[in-house]
């Protein structure tokens, strides 16, 4: 079921298995405010369905985006994450490795540093992203 879809994002919801996948659409060159946006659109998506169970596909790297821009929006969707009920998130990255070792070492410290139970893996196929957060 897709719960939404715009220029930006396609959001679709799996009641059968509580999956909900996000695929950025065309972002090379979006700028953070859209992005902001798609990420409030995405939380309260979350929140209204209580979803368990996130694939965020990040294949498109965004350019309009500046590095230091990346790691604002980033930081503070990681602490909006770990404070809904998630319990999986997999993440299929770009080809940009600055920004995947960041969110990687982002991932582990937000984690680390919370109280949630809260699981997150990067992946580079949606097949064993999908099979990994549908495994209980």
């Amino acid at each position: 079921m897709i719960l939404h879809k715009d220029g930006l994002t396609e959001m679709s919801y799996d009641v059968s298995v509580d999956l909900l996948k996000v695929r950025w659409l065309d972002l090379k060159y979006s700028t953070g405010a859209e992005l902001n946006y798609t990420i409030g659109v995405l939380l309260e998506k979350i929140r209204n369905y209580d979803i368990k169970k996130l694939l965020i596909d990040a294949h498109q790297n965004v350019e309009g985006v500046t590095d230091e821009e990346f790691v604002e929006m980033n930081t503070n969707f990681a602490k909006l994450l770990v404070s809904t009920r998630l319990k999986k998130v997999a993440r299929l990255g770009t080809n940009n490795l600055n920004r995947e070792n960041f969110i990687q070492a982002l991932a582990q410290n937000t984690l680390s540093g919370s109280d949630t139970t809260l699981q997150f893996h990067n992946f580079n196929d949606e097949q064993s992203a999908v099979q990994w957060l549908i495994t209980e």
